[in-house]
């Protein structure tokens, strides 16, 4: 009976000290593994940053100016028959964008915090107003 109970006491005192060991070692290769993709993902959300605005740029204008631009135009009709596709992924890059502000709002200054919220609520304003415009168009065009 007491060798059952030191049997016991070493596997409850031996456990979580390996376990402690285990964790501790997993969390300094986690925060290792964190800090070396930091710059990636800060490359990445600028290159969304990037790729909306132009989306944007070519957009806009082929939406009010029409075919009198040969390449807003056309890029204008390539969206519009993809246009499922094309609102998808702009609702995945508009809510990446938001959900890195908010998760790495309190790590940026003051001005790159404010910088990164106005590009983002232009950037979500600009997707609302196509999502709108879009399906009145589909609604007055009958489909």
């Amino acid at each position: 009976m007491i060798h059952q109970k030191s049997t016991e006491i070493s596997i409850n005192i031996t456990i979580p000290l390996l376990s402690y060991h285990y964790c501790f070692r997993n969390f300094s290769y986690l925060r290792r593994m964190v800090s070396s993709t930091q710059t990636a993902n800060g490359r990445l959300i600028l290159a969304v940053f990037i790729l909306l605005a132009i989306f944007n740029l070519f957009y806009w204008p082929g939406k009010f100016i029409g075919n009198s631009l040969a390449v807003t135009g056309s890029f204008y009709s390539a969206v519009k028959s993809h246009l499922g596709l094309f609102l998808l992924l702009e609702f995945l890059a508009v809510a990446s964008l938001f959900v890195d502000m908010i998760v790495h709002f309190d790590h940026l200054t003051h001005r790159a915090g404010k910088i990164r919220f106005g590009l983002t609520a232009l950037l979500f304003a600009a997707f609302i107003a196509r999502l709108i415009l879009e399906v009145i168009d589909m609604y007055m065009k009958g489909y």
